[in-house]
């Protein structure tokens, strides 16, 4: 049992899961990916499942999804060495600005999170984030010591019921709304704004004013918002649950950037949670859309995790680049908008 035990932590350390399109961009193996994007996406190895259970993740206690996956996205194991080692060249080379690791949970897993950074900032000068549930104050400044800069703590869920569902105690897990919530704010006391997120995913069972209202609240508090569309995954309890409507993903895209910038969620008009009016003109709603702002990945700098969500046919939920052209057009018929004339 020791040696086994001996051998499991060892893995642990040595051993580290890369994002295909990560190991591509880092020259770890050739696939040729015609992928545009300058973050590594990185996940702690580990031989077994997560000890927590959402129902929606691939690497669940109770999910029967292949250990390799995050939602869409497959992430392959490789020696951590020659990872650190790619990743120094990449850095160097100017085509890798940041390192994104997602953990999951197993007894140890901090002590090998700390290590697994510290290894990473040791060999290269590069911005780290990392993606954890919930952490304690002294957690929190070892990361921060260890040269991680930036600190996500997923919501996931955008109210209490749909969390407790998913993720909380309706799955077996400890963790709760106003717990992660907690989590968030302390973490902002560490960071300070601007350095702490959050994910959202649309699709689980929660409305758009659900959704909104959420969004409000921690835009509020000073946390950044990375929104995900529901992905089916197989073997996991939310494989049969389709993805969100594109439209109703748009209205919450675009209402969501509306409140970035100031506007106000009592201008929202909802019918049964349903976004029905933004607020603003049918002229200052086709200005904002032919930004394209509003639909792409949004995430810490140098994020848009390409495919993460989406098959390269598409549809994009989040255009990993700004949408132009044909683009924008399909995105406006998703809303519904007529085009106005220019003068």
């Amino acid at each position: 049992m020791g040696r086994e035990m001996n051998r499991d932590k060892m893995d642990s350390m040595d051993k580290i899961r890369v994002s295909i399109g990560t190991a591509d961009l880092i020259g770890l193996y050739k696939r040729n990916l015609d992928i545009k994007m300058e973050t590594a996406y990185l996940l702690m190895y580990h031989n077994s499942r997560c000890t927590s259970n959402c129902k929606f993740c691939a690497q669940a206690s109770g999910a029967k999804s292949s250990l390799d996956r995050i939602a869409r996205g497959v992430y392959p194991q490789f020696p951590l060495k020659d990872v650190v080692e790619r990743l120094a060249w990449a850095v160097g080379e100017g085509r890798v600005k940041r390192a994104c690791i997602q953990t999951l949970n197993y007894p140890g897993m901090f002590a090998d999170l700390l290590g697994l950074v510290r290894k990473i900032t040791d060999a290269v000068e590069m911005p780290v984030s990392i993606s954890r549930h919930p952490m304690n104050l002294q957690e929190l400044e070892k990361l921060q010591e260890a040269g991680v800069d930036r600190v996500v703590i997923p919501l996931d869920a955008a109210t209490p019921r749909v969390f407790r569902e998913i993720k909380g105690s309706g799955v077996g897990n400890r963790y709760t709304f106003e717990g992660h919530l907690e989590g968030l704010r302390l973490a902002l006391e560490v960071y300070g704004r601007g350095r702490v997120g959050t994910h959202l995913i649309i699709g689980i069972g929660e409305s758009e004013e659900d959704a909104l209202r959420c969004i409000t609240r921690l835009l509020g508090l000073g946390i950044d918002i990375g929104l995900f569309a529901h992905v089916p995954i197989p073997g996991t309890p939310l494989a049969r649950v389709k993805r969100p409507d594109i439209s109703s993903f748009r209205r919450v895209q675009l209402g969501m950037y509306l409140l970035k910038k100031g506007h106000g969620f009592d201008r929202f008009v909802f019918n049964n949670g349903v976004l029905t009016d933004f607020g603003i003109s049918g002229e200052e709603l086709d200005e904002i859309v032919e930004l394209g702002e509003p639909f792409m990945t949004g995430g810490c700098p140098n994020c848009n995790r390409p495919f993460s969500t989406e098959s390269p046919g598409g549809p994009f939920y989040n255009y990993p680049e700004k949408p132009t052209g044909t683009e924008l057009l399909r995105i406006k018929n998703e809303l519904g908008i007529v085009e106005h004339s220019k003068p």
